[in-house]
């Protein structure tokens, strides 16, 4: 059942009405941010209210987007596990068949012998049967063996390191804090200005350094840029987080610091007009 509120204007309580009715009213000026509602047996101004329901749909979007994001991992995770194991299966097979190659190559037993013929020297080569190099040969698939070994171990090495998201052939500055990601960023513009925040930051903050490192999950990365703001020759620093999504190429802002204490949401506007005005 849709939850429903009271409105109270001047000591006076109406409703219950649903929020959507209450968008209505909102919306035809039949009420104003100056009413309160009862929430949680609690009055609070209709803009508090508004607020409250925001941030609630905001966390509700972002716990759906988290569980698709962990549903999409586990998925990635499985296949390449399913790939790790067919090349495991792959390379056995090869094995065996190299191995069978081998026996059919070895000179077939000595026949028992005859009655009024002298048995051959063990030593001496069958006739029609060549002596085989055997040490030469048992020789080359003991190095043919452990450089399959070495091989098998870098794949499943950098198999995991790119699971992890340590390591991308697309994105190899990632290793070393500068993702490609940072571009993402630096390179959305501000409204139609033409400006893009990357110019911005550079042209109002000092000492800019951008870095990037794994974030929660292999397709997220958590882009930091830090730097001076003078004001009035008082120096701040300023740190801004955001956290992007590399196949998707989008990103969020989650935290923003000033000499390291961290600034309310509701506050970062005037932080954002400061570094990118």
């Amino acid at each position: 059942m849709e939850k429903r509120y009271k409105i109270i204007w001047k000591g006076q309580e109406a409703g219950p009405y649903t929020l959507e009715q209450i968008q209505m009213m909102l919306d035809s000026r039949q009420i104003g941010l100056a009413h309160q509602v009862v929430m949680d047996g609690k009055r609070v101004l209709m803009g508090d209210f508004l607020k409250f329901l925001e941030s609630e749909q905001q966390q509700v979007a972002q716990q759906a987007e988290l569980k698709r994001l962990e549903e999409e991992r586990q998925a990635k995770h499985a296949r390449q596990l399913d790939m790790i194991k067919a090349q495991e299966s792959q390379r056995e097979s090869e094995h065996r068949r190299e191995i069978e190659m081998q026996h059919g190559h070895a000179a077939p037993p000595a026949l028992p012998p005859q009655p009024g013929h002298s048995p051959q020297p063990v030593d001496s080569p069958q006739p029609g049967y060549p002596p085989q190099p055997v040490v030469a040969e048992a020789g080359g698939n003991s190095a043919a063996k452990a450089g399959g070994g070495f091989t098998v171990f870098v794949i499943v090495a950098l198999g995991f390191l790119w699971y992890q998201g340590y390591w991308s052939p697309s994105d190899i500055k990632a290793i070393w804090g500068q993702s490609k990601s940072i571009e993402v960023i630096r390179n959305k513009k501000l409204g139609d200005a033409g400006d893009t925040i990357g110019k911005g930051i550079a042209r109002n903050l000092t000492g800019v350094k951008w870095k990037s490192k794994r974030g929660d999950s292999r397709e997220e990365v958590i882009i930091t840029c830090t730097g001076n703001y003078v004001d009035n020759g008082k120096t701040e620093k300023v740190k801004v987080i955001w956290v992007v999504n590399k196949e998707e190429k989008t990103f969020n802002m989650t935290d923003i610091f000033l000499d390291g204490r961290k600034i309310p949401k509701d506050a970062w506007i005037k932080v954002l007009v400061i570094i990118l005005d």
